[in-house]
């Protein structure tokens, strides 16, 4: 009897593999991790480890580190304004690299 997850309301379930390939980790490092409780909740059928994709994501979510030199994104998906010092329209304000002086040679 086949069970339709989301049919029912119910987040989907990811074996232990799937979340490996996800993450592109081993197995063991999932294991490890998991012993350790340092890892997504989980759930445990018989002698097999599953993960609900929810959970999967609120843990993702919740690590997510932004770039700290991007400006963080505008509401509503736009994308946030770039910095006057890489603006086209101020490329000619930038000051030019200087050259080197050649070092002094003693006789």
């Amino acid at each position: 009897m086949s069970i339709n997850r989301e049919r029912e309301g119910l987040s989907p379930l990811l074996t232990e593999d799937d979340l490996a390939a996800r993450w592109q980790v081993s197995p063991k490092t999932l294991q490890a991790a998991r012993s350790q409780g340092r890892l997504v909740q989980f759930l445990k059928i018989g002698r097999t480890v599953r993960y609900r994709v929810a959970d999967v994501i609120a843990f993702e979510s919740a690590r997510a580190v932004p770039h700290p030199a991007l400006p963080p994104m505008a509401s509503g998906g736009a994308k946030a304004p770039r910095s006057q010092a890489y603006s086209s329209r101020n490329a000619t304000e930038i000051p030019a690299a200087q050259p080197r002086p050649k070092p002094e040679v003693s006789k």
